[in-house]
């Protein structure tokens, strides 16, 4: 189960979402069939699982096998490493994080930021563990992660490594509870953005980042805004998981500001972009975020039903439904005990 900063029952038509990521997918997959020889197909499937982020999760688990076995098979220890960085990605979308942890570690000891033939990996595998500490709710570890990448991207001058993991720490600033450092590093990140469509996609997280630090702040004209912003421009872009984060801190701003109607839509378009990535119920924050509906919305034996559905233990490893989700963390557990309370005590509330 995951809570990174951060899918209620209906369905809309997918043509509003996931237009350009599924055909940008798709041109991807392609190049791995016509791929003629073990070499150009290795090298089609990385990239196509650099896009994990818009990936059907079976599909991923498919393409992460092929890229293990052909990278080894290469013997290449660079496509090895690249390899192991899908490997651990896969398993951050399964919610295993510990396994994730244990795979990234070795490839970012082994890929020196001071050489320029492993420097894209130390960012890409230092960001990445970063990424999975602070889903594990270990703030300090990832901002210490967070602080060395920004440094080691200013001293090798790599703006997207700057930028990007500036806004990260303005994120986990805001986990944290501090909106103002939050934000501040989430200016610092846009003001080092230029104008080019790959970094739309930065400047769309940067954006949302700001409008939960605008939530928090209790300025709702301030936070659907900068939403609005951020969710257009992940439309457009080739990142569905975070276009569904996105619309699910749309929708719990919506709902903080009383409208109730736009706060449903934005829960069903997220509905339909997880759906797109078979991770549907699988994300704590989306989850509740349905919670909170169904009781603004006066439905809390919906809201209660919910959330005995989610409480289900079990071995990831012996799961009988590929799509079966465990909720086995002592803390994930807790937080759906505590809407639970939060629902029967509901009618003694509306009675006063």
């Amino acid at each position: 189960m995951h809570r990174f900063a951060a899918s209620l029952l209906f369905i809309i038509a997918f043509s509003l979402v996931g237009k350009p990521q599924t055909g940008h997918i798709d041109s991807l997959k392609r190049l791995v069939h016509q791929a003629n020889s073990d070499e150009k197909k290795l090298t089609a499937i990385l990239n196509l699982c650099n896009e994990f982020q818009s990936l059907n999760r079976d599909t991923f688990d498919l393409y992460t096998i092929q890229a293990k076995q052909l990278a080894y098979k290469s013997g290449d220890e660079r496509k090895i490493k690249l390899a192991a960085i899908v490997i651990a990605n896969n398993y951050y979308r399964w919610g295993w994080m510990d396994s994730a942890m244990s795979v990234i570690a070795p490839v970012l000891e082994n890929s020196p930021v001071e050489q320029s033939d492993s420097r894209d990996i130390y960012f890409k595998a230092g960001r990445q563990k970063a990424i999975y500490l602070g889903s594990k709710s270990k703030y300090p570890e990832a901002l210490e992660m967070l602080y060395q990448l920004v440094k080691n991207g200013e001293k090798y001058q790599d703006t997207m490594a700057i930028s990007s993991n500036m806004n990260s720490i303005g994120s986990i600033e805001l986990l944290r509870g501090k909106p103002f450092e939050g934000m501040e590093w989430c200016r610092k990140a846009l003001h080092l953005i230029t104008k080019t469509t790959h970094v739309d996609q930065v400047k769309a997280s940067v954006y949302v980042n700001m409008s939960e630090a605008f939530k928090i702040l209790n300025k709702p004209d301030s936070a659907i805004s900068y939403s609005e912003k951020g969710v257009a421009l992940f439309r457009n872009g080739n990142n569905l998981m975070s276009l569904a984060l996105a619309l699910q801190r749309q929708s719990d701003i919506f709902l903080k500001a009383k409208n109730v109607d736009k706060a449903a839509h934005a829960l069903i378009e997220m509905i339909a972009v997880r759906k797109l990535l078979n991770d549907g119920e699988m994300w704590t924050d989306d989850n509740m975020s349905v919670v909170n509906l169904y009781i603004e919305a006066n439905a809390v034996d919906k809201a209660i039903d919910f959330c005995n559905k989610q409480l289900i233990s079990g071995n990831l490893y012996h799961r009988t439904d590929s799509a079966q989700v465990f909720v086995n963390d002592i803390g994930q557990r807790l937080l759906y005990y505590q809407a639970l309370a939060r629902c029967y005590k509901y009618p003694q509330i509306k009675e006063r």
